[in-house]
C-alpha cells in the first residue's frame, strides 16, 4: 500500500544538492541575471530622477523672466559672439522696460551697420538723438552713413549737430573736411583742415589734404610751398612728395621743372619711382617737352626726349606718334613708318595716324600701301577731305584719271575751298581733253590763290591753245 500510495499524488520536497556541478552552474546563472535586472531598474529610476528635475528647472528659467539689465548684458553677451539678431533681440526687449534710453537705441543702430542694413541703422541712430540730443556718436553715425548714401546736405546737417556740440571732435572735422572735397569744394575744406592741423601739428596726413586741397583751388605756388614743408619734415615720404610737386608742375604746363622732381624720383629708385602712375606722368612730360624742342626746330633733342619718353611708358600712342612725324621731318621715313604702326597697334582707329602713314608710304612711292591708309581714313572718317584729296592725287599718278576725279571731287564737295584738290582736278581734267571745264577749274584755283603759278601757266596754255 505504501507503495501505491506514493504512485498518486505524493511529492516528496526538492533538494539541492550543492555538490552537483549542473545545480551550480544553474544557481549561478539565476543570480546574474537577477543582477542585470536590479542595475537596469536602479539607472531607469535615476534617469526618471534626472529628468524630472530638468523639466522643473526648465520650467524654472522660463518662469523667471530678465529685466531690463538681464536683456542688457545677455544682449552684450551675444553681440560678442557675433550673434547680432539674438542681440538685437535682447536690446529691443530691454527697451521695453526703458524705451526712452538713447544708449539702447544707439546699441541697435550699430549691429545693424554691422549687418550692413544702414536704412534700418539710420531709423535706430535718429531715434538716439531724439531721445537725446547731445548723443554725438549717434550725430556721428548719421553723417557717416548720409556720406556713403551721398547724402551731403543731410551729412553736413549731422556733422554740424557734433561740432555745435564738441567743436573739437577730430573725426567729425576730418569727415567735414572730407565731405567737401568729395563735393570737389576745397574752399570750403580748408577751415576745417586748418583746425586739423592746428590740434595736430605733427600729423603729416591733415597737412598733406591741406596741399592737395589748395592744389585743388589753383592755389599751386602755396601747395608747393606746403609739399616742400612736408619734404622737410617728414623724411620717410620725401619722394611722394616729390612727385606730388612734379604732378604739380606737369599740369600747370611747367615741364622742365616737372622733370627735375621726377628725375630725382627715379634715381632714389623707390616704390614711388615704380608706381605706374608717376611712370606714366614722367613719359607725357618728357613727350611734351620733346615737342617743345620739335617746335622750336631742335629735332634731334626732341626724338632724343620721345625716346626717353617710351623707357617709362611703352604703351602711349602720344609718343610713338611724335616721334614718328619726328623722325619724318628728319627725312628718315622707314624708321617713322615702324612707330606710327606701332599706334595703330595700340589705337586701330587713330585716323590721324593713318594718314602720315598714308603719306609717308606715297612719299616712298609704295602706292598700294598708300592706297590702303587713304582708305583706311576714310573708313574710319568719311568727311577727312585731305584723304579723299590724296586717294585722288594717287590714282592720278597712277594715270586712272576716271577714279582721280572722282576721289578729287569728293575732296571738293567736302571743301569747297580746297586749292589743291581743284588744282589736279583740272589737270585730270586736262588730261581727259576736258579742256573748257579745266579752265573753269584753274580760273578757280587762281580766285582762291592768285599767286598759284601752275594754274595761272596752265590756263594761259589751254587758252592760246583754244584760241
Amino acid at each position: 500500500m505504501q507503495d501505491s500510495d506514493k504512485g498518486f499524488g505524493y511529492h516528496s520536497p526538492m533538494t539541492f544538492n550543492f555538490s552537483d556541478p549542473m545545480a551550480l552552474a544553474i544557481l549561478a546563472g539565476g543570480l546574474l541575471a537577477l543582477l542585470i535586472f536590479l542595475i537596469i531598474l536602479s539607472k531607469a529610476a535615476g534617469e526618471s530622477e534626472q529628468n524630472v528635475s530638468s523639466a522643473r528647472g526648465g520650467a524654472a528659467a522660463v518662469e523667471e523672466k530678465l529685466d531690463f539689465v538681464g536683456h542688457i548684458n545677455a544682449g552684450n553677451n551675444e553681440l560678442s559672439q557675433y550673434n547680432y539678431d539674438q542681440a538685437i533681440w535682447h536690446f529691443q526687449e530691454a527697451l521695453k522696460f526703458k524705451k526712452n534710453d538713447a544708449s539702447v537705441h544707439f546699441k541697435i543702430g550699430r549691429i545693424f551697420l554691422l549687418k550692413e542694413d544702414p536704412n534700418r541703422a539710420i531709423t535706430a541712430f535718429q531715434n538716439a538723438v531724439k531721445l537725446n540730443p547731445e548723443k554725438i556718436e549717434a550725430h556721428f553715425e548719421l553723417a557717416r552713413i548720409y556720406k556713403e548714401q551721398s547724402r551731403f546736405q543731410e551729412a553736413q546737417a549731422a556733422i554740424n549737430q557734433v561740432l555745435a556740440i564738441n567743436p573739437d571732435h577730430e573725426e567729425s572735422l576730418k569727415l567735414q573736411a572730407g565731405l567737401y572735397l568729395r563735393q570737389d569744394n576745397p574752399q570750403d575744406a580748408l577751415p576745417s583742415l586748418e583746425k586739423l592741423i592746428s590740434m595736430n601739428p605733427s600729423n603729416f596726413e591733415y597737412r598733406q589734404h591741406y596741399a592737395e586741397a589748395l592744389h585743388r583751388m589753383g592755389d599751386t605756388e602755396d601747395a608747393i610751398e606746403q609739399f616742400l614743408g612736408l619734404m622737410g619734415a617728414d623724411k620717410t615720404n620725401v619722394n611722394y612728395y616729390r612727385c606730388r610737386i612734379a604732378q604739380i608742375y606737369f599740369e600747370t604746363g611747367q615741364f622742365d621743372r616737372a622733370r627735375e622732381y621726377f628725375d630725382e624720383v627715379f634715381q632714389a629708385n623707390t616704390p614711388e619711382s615704380h608706381h605706374p602712375k608717376n611712370r606714366e606722368t614722367m613719359a607725357a612730360c618728357l613727350c611734351n617737352l620733346g615737342v617743345t624742342r620739335q617746335n622750336q626746330g631742335k629735332l634731334d633733342e626732341a626724338i632724343g626726349l620721345y625716346r626717353e619718353a617710351l623707357e617709362y611708358n611703352s604703351e602711349n600712342e602720344d609718343i610713338f606718334y611724335n616721334l614718328g612725324k619726328a623722325l619724318v621731318e628728319k627725312g628718315h621715313l622707314t624708321e617713322a613708318i615702324g612707330y606710327f604702326e606701332q599706334v595703330l597697334k595700340l589705337n586701330p582707329r587713330d585716323v590721324d595716324t593713318g594718314y602720315e602713314l598714308a603719306k609717308v608710304h606715297d612719299a616712298q612711292g609704295n602706292l598700294k600701301e598708300s592706297i590702303h591708309y587713304y582708305n583706311l581714313c576714310l573708313s574710319l572718317n568719311p568727311s577727312f577731305a585731305q584723304a579723299a584729296f590724296g586717294l585722288g592725287t594717287v590714282y592720278g599718278v597712277q594715270g586712272d584719271f576716271n577714279e582721280s576725279m572722282k576721289y578729287l571731287s569728293e575732296a571738293i564737295k567736302l571743301n569747297p575751298e580746297y586749292v589743291d584738290a581743284i588744282y589736279n582736278l583740272a589737270v585730270c581734267q586736262e588730261k581727259l581733253d576736258l579742256k573748257k571745264k579745266a579752265i573753269q577749274l584753274y580760273k578757280k584755283v587762281l580766285e582762291l590763290d592768285p599767286g598759284h603759278i601752275e594754274a595761272k601757266s596752265n590756263l594761259a596754255y589751254l587758252q592760246q591753245e583754244l584760241s
